[in-house]
């Protein structure tokens, strides 16, 4: 379950990383000083700050929007495809079940398909919002007339219509039918017993969760908080997810719009605890929220706990890789990456990068040609940056000069499409390069890098970074 603020944290973030560079900010290791004047400018900025200032402009790029984009330009996922298939043969059988009068079986089949549709990491395919809204519409429909006749009978129901509300609602919201999924939500609230106090705070919190989708984040906030003083110290695994769900949301909302990051460090921290300690790392919720956390620990200083939780991420991801696109792999690996050559354990920074492009090619079938190659331009770019910290500098060189021809075919795309980070991925790619040249004696080639890479930098207003470029082109005559 993710909201607009999320997806517009973890885009932001690594776009900050970009923007200064993914060496920049960071403590350069002592007896690297060759490296010594590279960032000494870049590494002043502030990306809290940097995240609130950009808040208001990026707030209304919801989560859906920019998944249904993504998943649009993807290639047909098999998973995908299976569990279409198998919605429509559960369809067939729950309905002949239906019809035969087991209205025990009936109910027993809805739960469990809900409880495995929100487990799945559903696709915002046209497709999939056929088959979920033929599945709503149809248990709506069976679980109505099953309520009436439990009613008059007096029995007790297994899966009352407010809970289909509600999870259907869960599954609209992760394929991007946010209208639909607070109506449908709106609708649960309306027919739970009021005394239902254990279930009725679990569905504040997915309305809330919806309501950040619509970028409504101060009535999320307000709600989320109402759930959780409700909740209490009552927190078990029945109502765990939502509770995680609602301390994540909590955090990002403290971070994003009040730009208070030690309150918004603790609410993360208690989502990270009740998803590992009730889910373990089999649900990309763990991971994803261990991602924002590992990233603040790492402005925060807490370099060696954000290593830790970027290494748990990592084996998450790899158990399931299904569930996670290749860009946030490649946030994944980039955070990992940047804490190590912050701790100046340059050997690991590289095994890092060489781990995650590893794990990237396996997504390569199934993400779009274009979104793949621009996650390859990034590890690549860091790759290379990793090398010439060590003082490879050839085989940094080798790494650059290869990364010019890539731009050749990914860039006119990616500059379409995310101009400003493309052009800074291009602009840090000819200063490292020139940077190597340099010291590879190729003065003359170098230089020319170099003004171009300032060029670049200017364009997009990053004096700090054309400034290091002068630096080493001064320094060079």
């Amino acid at each position: 379950m993710r909201s607009s603020l999320s997806l517009f944290l973890c885009n932001t973030l690594f776009k900050t990383s970009q923007k200064q560079g993914l060496i920049s900010l960071l403590a350069i290791p002592r007896g690297l000083k060759a490296c010594a004047n590279i960032v000494h400018s870049g590494r002043e900025k502030n990306n809290t700050k940097f995240l609130i200032r950009n808040f208001a402009s990026e707030q209304c790029r919801s989560f859906s929007s920019s998944r249904t984009e993504y998943e649009q330009q993807r290639t047909t996922n098999p998973f995908e495809q299976n569990l279409l298939e198998g919605i429509t043969s559960f369809l067939k059988d729950t309905q002949e079940c239906f019809v035969s009068g087991d209205a025990i079986q009936t109910q027993k089949r809805y739960e469990q398909m809900y409880n495995t549709l929100n487990k799945s990491n559903l696709m915002s395919s046209q497709d999939t919002k056929n088959i979920i809204d033929d599945l709503i519409k149809t248990s709506v429909e069976h679980i109505t007339q099953i309520e009436k006749v439990f009613q008059k009978e007096k029995e007790n129901i297994i899966f009352p219509l407010y809970k289909v509300y509600w999870k259907a609602a869960t599954a609209l919201q992760a394929i991007g039918e946010i209208e639909k999924a607070l109506k449908l939500i709106s609708n649960s609230l309306d027919i739970v017993p009021k005394d239902n106090s254990e279930e009725l705070p679990q569905i504040k919190i997915i309305k809330a969760s919806i309501l950040n989708s619509m970028g409504l984040h101060d009535q999320a906030f307000e709600l989320h908080t109402k759930a959780i003083a409700d909740i209490g110290p009552k927190v078990t695994w029945k109502n765990g997810s939502e509770a995680a769900i609602a301390f994540h949301e909590l955090g990002e909302y403290y971070l994003g719009v009040k730009g208070e990051t030690g309150k918004a460090i603790q609410s993360f921290e208690k989502a990270l605890s009740i998803c590992e300690g009730f889910y373990g790392w089999t649900t990309p919720q763990t991971t994803k929220t261990a991602i924002i956390l590992s990233r603040l620990y790492l402005e925060t200083n807490k370099v060696d706990f954000s290593i830790i939780l970027g290494e748990k991420a990592l084996v998450g991801i790899e158990l399931f890789l299904d569930s996670y696109e290749a860009p946030f792999i490649t946030i994944t690996g980039a955070y990992l990456a940047r804490a190590y050559e912050r701790k100046g354990f340059l050997p690991f920074q590289q095994s890092t990068i060489t781990k995650v492009y590893n794990i990237l090619r396996r997504k390569k079938a199934e993400t779009d040609a274009q979104t793949y190659m621009e996650c390859v331009f990034k590890l690549e770019n860091m790759m290379g940056s990793c090398r010439f910290l060590q003082g490879h500098l050839k085989l940094a060189d080798q790494t650059f000069s290869k990364l010019d021809q890539l731009a050749e075919s990914v860039m006119p795309e990616w500059l379409k499409k995310d101009p400003e980070e493309a052009k800074f991925e291009l602009a840090y790619m000819k200063y490292f390069k020139g940077v190597c040249k340099i010291g590879l004696k190729e003065t003359s080639a170098g230089v020319k890098e170099l003004e171009q890479a300032k060029a670049i930098f200017l364009g997009i207003e990053r004096e700090d970074w054309a400034n290091n470029c002068d630096h080493y082109i001064n320094t060079s005559k």
